[in-house]
């Protein structure tokens, strides 16, 4: 129903964001793509970055690594030079969420930048993303994860309603704590931060995903087999599918069934190169 290309960019990119929450990701690359061409229609720069920080995403989860990393650096460069924005503060956040997830050492002083801005122009989901972000790079450079920072992060997230951002914070502290603690101090604060989501709506699937961490991380190096067999719901989106993958193939693989373990494996290398 929208009568101009602004407004029918803005339609778009809230149909994009919902397809996102309901880990629609493919879905939302199509919508997000004419959400951008729209935007671009309408000649407004700090929507065009609204447009491609969520194509940028939704691409990354769908598994177009290469897509998704030109849309996150054309929406910071379709900002360049102009005055700090919430869109600005986002689409810094969003760069520094895929290098970090490259581990690219630049990462590290483009969350701190998207921190910045944020702040400077009140942009409490940019803040916490960026901080996500940081936690993380800080853990690939070989520093112990803040529990403390991370759970500021969680509990500031569910108190202003993200509960996209409070679910991949606390998968990301997963990820990068289970490197520096042992399997006790890891479960327990899982449970900790587990308990901060009570009542938080699931977002992007990351719950789904968390748990399924959580079995490949914790539960199959405990020795506690029987989690991983009991895991049936894989991850909806296409990246998230490769931890399905991998546990599959390893388990079939750590029980010597290699004829069990070979197609999902082969699926696994697939997809973690196209990615």
């Amino acid at each position: 129903l929208a009568g101009t290309p602004r407004d029918r960019a803005r339609a778009l990119i809230g149909l994009g964001r919902a397809e996102l929450l309901l880990s629609g990701s493919h879905r939302a690359v199509e919508v997000l793509e004419d959400a951008r061409d729209a935007a671009s229609e309408a000649g407004d720069p700090r929507l065009l970055a609204d447009a491609l920080g969520l194509h940028s995403r939704a691409s990354w989860l769908a598994g177009r690594y290469g897509e998704a990393m030109h849309a996150a650096t054309a929406a910071v460069e379709t900002l360049d030079g102009l005055d700090d924005t919430p869109q600005l503060a986002r689409a810094v956040a969003r760069l520094s969420q895929l290098e970090m997830l490259s581990g690219m050492p630049r990462a590290e002083e483009r969350a701190r930048q998207a921190i910045a801005v944020a702040r400077r122009v009140g942009d409490t989901h940019a803040e916490l993303n960026g901080r996500t972000n940081l936690v993380v790079n800080l853990a690939n450079r070989g520093l112990t994860p803040d529990v403390a920072e991370a759970r500021a992060i969680v509990e500031q997230a569910v108190e202003t309603g993200d509960a996209a951002e409070a679910h991949r914070c606390v998968v990301n502290m997963l990820w990068a704590a289970q490197a520096f603690y042992s399997r006790a101090e890891l479960e327990e604060m899982v449970e900790s931060f587990r308990a901060l989501l009570v009542g938080v709506p699931a977002a992007e699937d990351l719950d789904r995903y968390f748990e399924l961490s959580y079995v490949v991380l914790v539960d199959v190096p405990a020795g506690r087999w029987e989690a991983a067999d009991a895991a049936k719901r894989r991850p909806m989106w296409w990246t998230g599918e490769m931890l399905w993958y991998e546990l599959r193939g390893g388990m079939s693989l750590r029980r010597g069934e290699l004829g069990a373990a070979a197609r999902p494996l082969a699926e696994l290398r697939m997809r973690a190169l196209e990615s």
